[in-house]
């Protein structure tokens, strides 16, 4: 209740005993039943109203992102006012404001719908919601009811990359090995006699059957590659005003090398130094090799919340990840700046028989061409999306 519809109540009381006019009392007591009639009311619909978001949890840089709140009216009285309004971060902005009012009456259901733009990768909240109502003479005072916030992930821009064309010693993928030991079960290449010690899943009963000889199925010999990629998420590695965009840049890189390993059906391995707001005590964060879409979903969901940091520079990160990698194995390291040192750190790897390969965003001086040919290393030096079109030339 308002202070002047409470200062009005009191003149009028005191007009009343004043003047000893039956009328002013009848008016007093109508004002009083109104505000008991509506203040009950009000507390039963509030109690009974449910509120229910529903928006998908998971969205790309760019995309629209469509929210709906589900509101229904329990109790059988009906809601005569129901303003909702519903908070979003400045990253996601949207061309409806979400702020509406509806009215809904007893048992009935509604819907408030409006649309976010998403324009920055990371880990938001969407909320809380306010519902404020109130009856239409404004005799009791609004009552609020909350709905409480939900997180969104929005995950980095995946440019679609050219056929990349990287220089290696050996192609990303499946070789050829002389040992058993590394045959692929789904490239059988035909069939030999049954020796002892051949597992029987490897067994062919219908090729035993027709030959009336056991006969072992065999298949390719085969190693599988994977590709690591290291990102250098290390402040001291981007320096300069554009450091931010030069971030944004590697981190929109290393979506897109990522992709571009998986749909390709490579296992794909992600190593960074960024600070992870879930696990901000860990100097490094590592998703080990694996294929598939549910891989690249991880890495996506690491690379939208990843942040820079100033945890552990990139030699030691590339001396940490190469130890867990094979003959064969591709590395690409995303980083800021390259010097001789990254180089030299490098140069062994490749004796090892690795594949190290080195990108630079953002960097001005790009002191590192000449390490880089000097070592025989690739190395592309990237400053804006629209030169990932090199990628797919000699460097």
């Amino acid at each position: 209740m308002g202070e002047s519809f409470i200062v009005f109540l009191i003149l009028l009381l005191l007009v009343g005993i004043v003047t000893h006019e039956p009328f002013i009392f009848v008016v007093l007591y109508l004002f009083i039943g109104a505000f008991l009639f509506s203040y009950w009311w009000l507390r039963r619909t509030v109690e009974r109203v449910e509120m229910r978001r529903e928006f998908p949890d998971k969205a790309f840089v760019g995309e629209h992102l469509p929210i709906r709140i589900r509101i229904h009216n329990r109790s059988r009285l009906p809601a005569v006012y129901l303003q909702l309004e519903d908070q979003s971060p400045p990253e996601l902005s949207g061309a409806r404001l979400a702020q509406q009012v509806i009215s809904l009456r007893g048992q009935e259901s509604g819907e408030i719908a409006y649309e976010l733009v998403t324009h920055k990768r990371g880990l938001y909240e969407i909320g809380p919601a306010m519902l404020t109502t109130g009856d239409l003479l404004g005799l009791v005072q609004e009552r609020r009811k909350l709905l409480p916030p939900q997180t969104v992930t929005v995950y980095p821009r995946v440019l679609s990359l050219p056929e990349l064309g990287l220089p290696m010693q050996a192609p990303l993928g499946i070789l050829r090995h002389t040992s058993p030991i590394f045959e692929d079960p789904s490239q059988p290449i035909g069939k030999r006699p049954y020796q002892p010690g051949d597992p029987l899943r490897r067994i062919d009963w219908k090729a035993s059957a027709a030959s009336a000889r056991l006969q072992t199925r065999t298949y390719q010999p085969s190693i599988d590659l994977n590709t690591c990629i290291l990102l250098d998420l290390d402040k001291r590695a981007y320096p300069g005003r554009d450091r931010y965009q030069a971030t944004e840049f590697a981190i929109v890189l290393a979506a897109s090398l990522a992709s571009w390993v998986i749909q390709r059906k490579q296992a794909a391995a992600l190593v960074t130094n960024g600070l992870d707001p879930f696990a901000p005590g860990l100097p490094l964060h590592e998703l080990a090799p694996q294929k598939g879409q549910a891989q690249l979903m991880k890495i996506l969901e690491l690379l939208a919340r990843i942040n820079g940091s100033q945890q552990q520079p990139v030699i030691p990160m590339v001396q940490h990840s190469a130890g867990g990698l094979s003959w064969g194995a591709t590395l690409l390291v995303v980083t800021g700046q390259t010097d001789l040192a990254l180089f030299e750190a490098l140069l062994p790897l490749k004796k090892r028989g690795l594949n190290p390969i080195v990108f630079s965003c953002g960097e001005t001086h790009n002191e590192g061409q000449a390490y880089a040919e000097a070592l025989r290393i690739p190395y592309y030096p990237l400053h804006h999306e629209l030169e990932l079109e090199r990628l797919g030339r000699k460097p």
